[in-house]
């Protein structure tokens, strides 16, 4: 229960105490993020293209429940099509900048905690010390 609530708060994996989310919420870029998390060092960004798979995530969160609020108001209150697909087009507005952060941490929580990535994870550990001690 512990990680569901840290993965609404956008908090590392490693040490589950820094928010890799750069604060205040800017619209121009929703999704700028840390490069290192501040309290364990965690590379945020380990390689160019990393969060590809978050669209994945993003895609799952969003696709059921928006079929479900359709299919709902279409088929048990009778709503026309168009008055369905309103509203989940107003439902997905509301909660696209919160799914896409949610994607991305859920994404990296994900890659951090697969035991298959364990070596590539030393890997990144060994690299990360490495680039804390040159700071």
């Amino acid at each position: 229960m512990k990680t569901l609530f840290d993965i609404n708060k956008n908090r590392c994996p490693r040490c589950r105490k820094f928010v890799i989310f750069k604060k205040p919420f800017d619209l121009v870029d929703p999704l700028a993020m840390y490069d290192y998390c501040e309290d364990c060092g965690l590379n945020l960004n380990p390689e160019v293209g990393f969060y590809w798979g978050a669209m994945v995530i993003s895609y799952m969160i969003t696709s059921v429940p928006l079929l479900v609020i359709a299919l709902g108001l279409t088929l048990y209150y009778q709503w026309s099509v168009w008055a369905a697909i309103g509203v989940v087009l107003l439902v997905s507005v509301l909660f696209y900048f919160k799914v896409l952060r949610v994607s991305r941490t859920i994404w990296l929580y994900v890659m951090w905690n697969n035991p298959e990535f364990e070596q590539e994870k030393n890997t990144i550990e060994k690299l990360n010390d490495s680039r804390q001690k040159e700071l």
